[in-house]
């Protein structure tokens, strides 16, 4: 009983059967300390309000998104050599009062943003580069702490047989811990190529008058100043189609 629990923590793996004789293996981790499964919830409910594909059922070549605070990167490719992507951003309204009616439906605001084939394609290829998809599951990282501030990242990845869901808190929080570094570098490279917090004070001026939801303990009113724009950094022609991940 002990190994069948303790197999259960490191992760939940199930098949969805796309044809007769074709399976697709679902890898959602069950961690000890946090439970990803409730992260994944939370993701595929945003998921359905942004009108984006379910990637578990997903027949594409390769297909991933990179999720952070109310925005998300979607990158896929139908031939393993045109990549198409779109920047994603969306949020609900904040209000103080709003605990003294849990059951009132909220607003759900989002925007897309197309992002360019060359772009897209960088993006894929240095997440390859930086083994984005090899990092462990965030239960399995020695020394990686957890809180309840700061954002968390939610990575999706998809080919036609498999499905992944890693969740991991506060990559910038971690001290000496080399797959946080290794996320955050990822990321401050997104957010630096896309002008994702540019876009994100653009799409929330456009919304009505008041404050809204950023994905963090935070709110975001559109009557402030924007947000600072991290340096942006540069990449080669990095080329890794054939990783491990991908075979998977």
């Amino acid at each position: 009983m002990k190994s069948i629990l303790k197999l259960l923590a490191v992760t939940f793996s199930i098949g969805i059967q796309l044809t007769h004789a074709q399976m697709k293996s679902i890898e959602i981790p069950f961690n000890r300390r946090g439970d990803t499964t409730i992260a994944y919830t939370f993701v595929k409910e945003d998921i359905k309000k942004v009108g984006l594909q379910d990637l578990t059922m997903d027949r594409q070549a390769l297909h991933f998104r990179f999720w952070i605070t109310n925005q998300a990167v979607d990158i896929w490719t139908t031939d393993k050599q045109r990549f198409e992507g779109n920047l994603i951003s969306y949020t609900t309204p904040y209000n103080p009062e709003e605990y003294k009616k849990p059951k009132k439906r909220k607003k759900f605001y989002h925007n897309s943003t197309k992002i360019d084939t060359t772009t897209s394609r960088q993006i894929y290829e240095l997440a390859c580069s930086l083994s984005i998809f090899d990092i462990p599951v965030q239960d399995s990282i020695k020394g990686w702490s957890l809180g309840s501030d700061g954002y968390s990242v939610s990575v999706e990845f998809s080919t036609p047989f498999r499905y992944s869901f890693k969740h991991y808190w506060g990559p910038h929080f971690q001290q000496n811990v080399r797959e946080a570094h290794t996320i955050d570098t990822f990321y401050q490279y997104l957010d630096s190529t896309l002008d994702m917090s540019k876009e994100w004070s653009s799409f929330i001026s456009k919304l009505p008058k008041g404050c809204y939801h950023t994905g963090t303990l935070s709110v975001h009113c559109n009557n402030r100043k924007k947000r600072k724009e991290t340096p942006q950094i540069k990449t080669g022609n990095l080329q890794c189609i054939n990783s491990a991940s991908y075979n998977k």
